[in-house]
């Protein structure tokens, strides 16, 4: 079975599972990129090991469908040309998967023109990929029972219980809080603050910062201005 999956960037938490699909499958699995950078992200793009082409301005995505020749098509998001590979697809009979992380409240906040394209697609799919039960779920209301929705779930997290840790009280730990993620409104940097603000209030703690954003200056001021006590130790 060739596999083509169609998503706009490498994102870094979910190229190993690329990586291991390429060296399994080979030639038979192939990933189009449809940008090289994503806004609000500051990722550069890293070493591919895995078959991969990023699409130029004006080049046409169905071609290079054409010339894979793929038996399903797994679409990641929508634009343009996840659209164009959607009606390739249909006009060729080829299964289409769509792999959505869309749930209640994200959706809630799309146009209304892009909630009805995403719900249309949605019906016209033969299976999904969606990471978790939330995804899930909004896959089953919008799609009526009737037509019974196939649904592959993926794990948010390994399976705990594979992994029996033991703790070592002999080791000293290093930080107390870790803020990791895109330093923007949408994670809450500054709730975070005000949690290491509070928390050291009773004990002196520790605080590692991983990740970039706009509010990355402003959260690293307020933890050493709120309360000076707090070591701050961000990644650079």
């Amino acid at each position: 079975m060739r596999i083509l999956l169609v998503t706009n960037f490498p994102a870094p938490y979910r190229l190993p599972l690329y990586d291991e699909l390429g060296t399994k499958l080979g030639e038979k699995f192939f990933v189009i990129y449809t940008d090289t950078a994503v806004e609000g992200h500051r990722w550069q793009i890293p070493h591919l090991n895995h078959p991969h082409h990023f699409i130029k301005l004006n080049e046409s995505v169905t071609l290079i469908a054409k010339k894979f020749q793929p038996d399903i098509v797994i679409l990641g998001g929508v634009n343009k040309h996840t659209l164009k590979l959607f009606l390739f697809a249909k006009r060729k009979k080829i299964k289409i998967s769509l792999f959505t992380d869309m749930w209640q409240l994200p959706i809630s906040k799309l146009s209304k023109s892009s909630q009805f394209l995403r719900k249309l697609l949605y019906r016209h799919a033969d299976h999904f990929i969606v990471p978790g039960k939330k995804s899930a779920q909004h896959i089953k209301e919008v799609i009526p029972d009737s037509l019974s929705p196939e649904i592959h779930i993926l794990p948010f997290t390994l399976q705990i219980s594979n992994f029996p840790f033991m703790p070592n009280f002999s080791e000293v730990k290093e930080f107390d809080l870790l803020f990791s993620g895109r330093i923007d409104e949408g994670k809450l940097p500054l709730f975070f603050v005000e949690v290491a603000s509070k928390i050291n209030m009773n004990q002196k703690i520790k605080v590692l910062i991983l990740g970039d954003g706009r509010l990355k200056c402003d959260m690293e001021k307020k933890l050493v201005i709120t309360k000076r006590s707090i070591t701050l130790m961000p990644d650079t």
